[in-house]
């Protein structure tokens, strides 16, 4: 299965898939997302320097979408539920 995540901003486009980022801003860039992500940390990583404005959005909507979902607890079959 594959995951997409898209981003629009006025200037440019950012699409994530699986674990590469694509960013349109009057041209293509990609990159993998650990070094858009390790970019945001270490600004002398060596990454085009367009991945640094979407760098936080990035890992923000990663952390959203890739944490596990809630659970909530199971419903014992004896106790009355109202």
């Amino acid at each position: 299965m594959m995951t997409m995540i898209r981003l629009g901003y006025p200037d440019r486009i950012v699409e994530i898939r699986e674990n590469r980022v694509y960013l349109f801003k009057k041209r293509l860039y990609s990159a993998d997302v650990s070094d858009v992500i390790r970019a945001m940390y270490d600004p002398t990583f060596p990454i085009p320097r367009v991945f640094l404005e979407v760098a936080e959005d990035v890992a923000q909507v990663l952390e959203r979408f890739r944490s596990p979902l809630r659970s909530y607890p199971p419903v014992l079959q004896d106790t009355p539920t109202y």
